[in-house]
């Protein structure tokens, strides 16, 4: 992983995670349209002129799923823009177990899933990622991920929009 500047930054990947009493598991959606088509994806998106990354990360969770994070964390890693020169934050995000899904029509399906299951979905290249990702859930300490909300500092998430189905 490289260190970039964060006017390199284009946008988000977003791993949600939703935990029980002995286990935890990723959220995956697939794509209703589009070049992605049928991939299954975590959330993700392009932020906004001006948009800090945390702030596009907690829009876009909203967005795409109607999920309001209970944490969210900042890592270390980025994944390459897959258009532009730039890259993706990753984040990470805790949901409520008993958190109830409500996909916009970017996405007409969802499935959580184990470390291993979303090996089984997503490309080759992105497993290096799901470890890292992997390694940080089941630290106690997140690894050196930054939790950037719920923080005063932040401010709230964005506020509940119609969701378009």
């Amino acid at each position: 992983m490289t260190t970039s500047s964060a006017s390199d930054c284009l946008g988000v990947v977003l791993f949600v995670v939703r935990r029980s009493a002995d286990t935890h598991q990723y959220l995956l959606a697939r794509r209703s349209g589009g070049r992605f088509a049928g991939q299954w994806w975590p959330v993700a998106g392009t932020s906004r002129p001006d948009e800090p990354p945390h702030r596009t990360a907690l829009r876009e969770l909203r967005e795409e799923t109607g999920l309001v994070p209970v944490s969210l964390y900042k890592t270390q890693l980025e994944a390459p823009h897959s258009e532009e020169r730039g890259f993706l934050s990753i984040f990470v995000a805790f949901v409520e177990a008993s958190a109830e899904v409500v996909l916009n029509c970017e996405h007409d399906d969802f499935r959580w899933l184990s470390a291993n299951g979303l090996k089984s979905l997503i490309p080759v290249q992105t497993h290096r990622a799901i470890d890292a990702i992997e390694e940080l859930v089941l630290s106690s300490s997140l690894g050196g991920a930054v939790r950037v909300w719920p923080d005063a500092a932040m401010g709230e998430p964005p506020e509940e929009k119609e969701v378009k189905r």
